[in-house]
């Protein structure tokens, strides 16, 4: 019997993201593992954006979770990494519901 393979295609950064993760945030009250990836999430974001150099973090403000990140991009300047990282996080977590 051949396995099955599976792709999973994500939609472009035209998508507007903070009305999911705005979702998510509310779903993960009733769902231990989606808070645990959210957490997870905002966690490896503030590891990560910590070894950037100083021009390249200045893309990121200061964020204490994945809704104060995306709350802070929609109200700045739109950058095509962000929107990309939170559209990722917005699709990884819509499949753990």
């Amino acid at each position: 019997m051949a396995s099955q393979k599976r792709v999973l295609l994500f939609g472009d950064q035209t998508v507007d993201v903070y009305p999911a993760i705005q979702d998510l945030v509310r779903q993960s009250r009733h769902s231990l593992t989606l808070q645990t990836f959210l957490q997870n999430a905002c966690d490896v974001l503030q590891c990560e954006t910590a070894k950037l150099h100083t021009h390249d973090r200045e893309r990121f403000q200061a964020f204490d979770s994945i809704l104060s990140l995306a709350e802070a991009h929609i109200t700045g300047r739109l950058d095509v990494v962000i929107s990309t990282v939170l559209l990722c996080v917005a699709q990884l977590g819509t499949l753990i519901l």
